[in-house]
């Protein structure tokens, strides 16, 4: 069972890394796509890559689960945020410097938070 909560942690590490926003342009933008293909796209991306590790939240904490929807939820947020405001986006180009420029106004970055909190978990199983 210790194996298992192990590979859970690591996989939800690897989610954390992986719907954050610089890898997730880097997966999605194929350089020909409007600001809202590319919003679209990130959205399905991330949603995909939750949906691949739900199952994970069999081996962590509840408390850890929760820290790990709310993360997703915050990065929909931004996104929906940002798309409020699609028709200042004349291009994908555009786009990501907005997004850029709205992750460097947060205070902290709720993956971090949570990628510290899958820490935390780990070596209290020891």
């Amino acid at each position: 069972m210790l194996q298992r909560k192990l590979q859970a942690y690591e996989r939800l590490s690897l989610l954390m890394e992986r719907i954050q926003f610089p890898n997730v342009i880097k997966r999605c933008h194929d350089g020909n796509m409007t600001a809202l293909q590319l919003i679209n796209m990130m959205k399905m991306d991330i949603q995909t890559e939750f949906e691949h590790n739900v199952t994970q939240q069999i081996y962590v904490s509840d408390q850890l689960w929760e820290i790990i929807s709310l993360t997703k939820n915050d990065v929909f947020a931004t996104l929906n945020d940002l798309s409020n405001d699609l028709e200042e986006y004349q291009s994908d180009q555009v786009f990501v410097g907005a997004l850029i420029d709205k992750l460097d106004q947060k205070k902290f970055n709720p993956i971090d938070k949570a990628l510290l909190a899958i820490r935390k978990e780990v070596s209290s199983l020891s």
